[in-house]
């Protein structure tokens, strides 16, 4: 649009982004989820006997589990692991960091992505008080897409 595009070339250009955002985050407990009705209690139980730290993946409104680390580093570890496979070393990156009162994570997130992407966004936000309530203290994620072209190509 600030390049004075049609609306159907923006429109186009937003949907391509949307098909490229990625969203990797975990939960220090279901408990909130459960609470709200959107985890079962058998799940919450026996995530919550094993210490669980469920994380997750939102791609395209699909939402799939994609690992249950045990402690909140191996959690950190495992979201850079997956960040790093789903982000071509050659494309510039745009990222958010989110968390949900844990901030420590979170920066260890954010300097890890800065030091090993070249960044054409990076912000750090803490999910907002509504999100919050119904996840619950200690949710972590990285939500980013990356441009089409390498940074080289593009340029």
């Amino acid at each position: 649009a600030g390049d004075g595009q049609g609306l159907e070339q923006v429109k186009a250009a937003a949907q391509a982004v949307i098909a490229r955002v990625r969203l990797l985050a975990f939960v220090d407990t279901l408990h909130y989820l459960w609470k709200g009705g959107r985890v079962p209690g058998i799940a919450h139980a026996g995530a919550s006997l094993l210490r669980l730290k469920p994380m997750f993946e939102l791609a395209e409104g699909e939402v799939t589990s994609v690992a249950r680390p045990r402690t909140t580093r191996n959690a950190v570890k495992r979201l850079k692991e997956l960040m790093g496979d789903r982000v071509a070393a050659d494309r510039p990156v745009h990222a958010a960091v989110l968390h949900a009162d844990a901030a420590a994570p979170a920066e260890e997130l954010h300097s890890w992505i800065e030091s090993e992407f070249e960044c054409e966004e990076l912000y750090v936000s803490e999910f907002s008080p509504v999100m919050g309530a119904h996840i619950g203290p200690g949710l972590v994620g990285a939500a980013f897409w990356t441009e089409d072209l390498p940074k080289s190509a593009g340029a």
